[in-house]
């Protein structure tokens, strides 16, 4: 898990089929050791797993990824620059119940960073 190392869970507001999570990104976390040092910038793959995390404390269970479905990285994150982000998120059963539907964004204020479409179990 990267709660309390790779980022800050400052504040959630639950809302129907989902969540708003304010989150603190941390620049003291190992990650950055060499993504990339002096500059460093958020590793995608921790990212989706930021957004993966914060779909698991919104529905109250574990979730494991299963399918990307879309993932477009439309801007650079950095705990230096912008530590604050806004992790937005909706989840709907899928047709069977057996699957969850996770749409996600991640914004650095009103700039959208990380938009994705992912199928969880």
């Amino acid at each position: 898990m990267l709660v309390e190392n790779y980022y800050n869970i400052e504040g959630v507001t639950p809302r129907e089929g989902g969540a708003v999570f304010n989150i603190s990104l941390r620049p003291d976390c190992a990650v950055y050791e060499g993504h990339f040092p002096g500059t460093p910038v958020c590793p995608g793959v921790c990212s989706v797993q930021m957004v993966r995390e914060c779909a698991e404390q919104a529905a109250g269970r574990k979730f494991r990824l299963r399918e990307i479905k879309q993932c477009r990285y439309l801007s650079l994150m950095s705990p230096q620059t912008h530590p604050q982000v806004i992790v937005d998120l909706s989840l709907e059963p899928s047709d069977g119940g057996e699957e969850t539907l996770l749409k996600a964004s991640v914004l650095r204020g009103e700039e959208l960073c990380l938009s994705l479409k992912a199928v969880l179990e």
